[in-house]
């Protein structure tokens, strides 16, 4: 108890008066299980289980072929059989005594589940906001205004800008990607530009966005995982992230003079 005192101090402090972290004080407050053994085993066998059921259940709903398997299908797969392998290792008598019975571990399993509501309809919000975005076309009208003002040396700063805004907006790297691509790529052979300096752009925007938005998953993980406030997560790691943006701008705009 003085132990998740303590770190429920150190967590308040470190973060701005009235913030709500991205999990609920029940989960984010768990102590471990006393006299528990210290094994790596514990944790890697329920990992190496739910890593090969992966591709287990790629390779089921793919009828074979990996590429063509089912990812959203396999990973629920995946974590399940995880869940259930940590539950019976757990539950497996040691010295006599088990670390958790099936009864405990099943009602951390409810604990957990009901502590990550909050970040499941936050995902399901920024999924409805991102397909406002694509539905209005906001990505493809903004590259159509960089095509229309022709090949210039800072043609890869601006699709680089253009990456990084669309990606922040979206809170999608492979949307950023899918949207602009098809239009960056026959612009580069036209024009004359480097083909891997505007890949690189296109890829450095969408990187940027999927890190830096609040609309993330990246970053609504992160502050599940590390139970801090949202805003104060993102807030946190934008000036680092705007520094980089700055330095990546310098450096297209020097590749655009000599590519």
């Amino acid at each position: 108890m003085k132990e998740a005192e303590d770190r429920a101090a150190t967590t308040g402090a470190l973060t701005r008066p009235g913030s709500v972290p991205m999990i609920s004080d029940e989960v984010a407050t768990i102590d471990p299980v006393e006299g528990s053994p210290l094994h790596a085993r514990d944790f890697f066998i329920p990992l190496l289980v739910m890593i090969a059921s992966i591709f287990g259940g790629l390779y089921i709903t793919g009828d074979g072929d990996l590429m063509k398997g089912s990812g959203s299908t396999a990973v629920l797969w995946a974590v399940s059989l995880g869940i259930i392998a940590g539950m019976i290792l757990y539950a497996f008598p040691r010295n006599g005594k088990s670390i958790l019975s099936l009864s405990a571990s099943t009602d951390l399993v409810i604990k957990g589940s009901m502590g990550l509501v909050p970040v499941t309809l936050l995902i399901i919000l920024a999924f409805a906001i991102g397909q406002v975005s694509r539905a209005l076309e906001m990505g493809p009208y903004l590259v159509s205004i960089i095509g229309a003002s022709g090949a210039t040396w800072w043609m890869p700063a601006l699709v680089f800008l253009v990456g990084c805004f669309v990606s922040f907006t979206l809170g999608s790297s492979w949307t950023t990607f899918a949207i602009i691509l098809p239009v960056a790529l026959p612009l580069a052979e036209g024009l004359g530009i480097s083909g891997a300096l505007m890949v690189g752009a296109v890829m450095s925007g969408g990187v940027f966005g999927d890190h830096a938005s609040p609309l993330s998953d990246t970053s609504i993980l992160s502050s599940m995982a590390s139970a801090c406030d949202h805003v104060d997560h993102v807030r946190t790691q934008m000036p680092y992230a705007l520094a980089l943006v700055a330095v990546s701008t310098v450096f297209f705009l020097v590749a655009g003079v000599f590519a």
